[in-house]
């Protein structure tokens, strides 16, 4: 663990901590909060403006499911799947950004 306090590792320390957030909305089954979508927009600027990179497919997924668990026209058990997948996606999306601020390399 090599960790550096960089302008770019803070805020992506940042974004960490709305991840943190954002599981706790969705845990709380709060589906129709607009924090998730906050989220993938900063993420999106983070990997734009710094020379670190997030899986195009998890990134893509994840927003996706985002979208996907706003609607209410799901039953309640594809919803619970729908919203048992976004927590997955936003926590390896946590689990790489944590990885590139500590310099562990068992994903990239």
């Amino acid at each position: 663990m090599d960790f550096k306090g960089t302008p770019v590792n803070m805020i992506a320390l940042l974004l960490v901590a709305l991840a943190v957030c954002v599981l706790l909305t969705l845990f709380k089954r709060k589906v129709d909060s607009n924090l998730p979508l906050l989220f993938y927009a900063s993420l999106l600027i983070f990997a734009n403006f710094s020379d670190r990179q997030v899986n195009l497919y998890l990134f893509g997924g994840g927003l996706l499911l985002a979208f996907l668990v706003r609607f209410e026209f799901m039953n309640r058990t594809l919803a619970q799947v729908v919203l048992a997948m976004e927590i997955l996606v936003v926590t390896g999306i946590a689990g790489v950004v944590l990885s590139g601020v500590f310099g562990l390399t068992f994903y990239r």
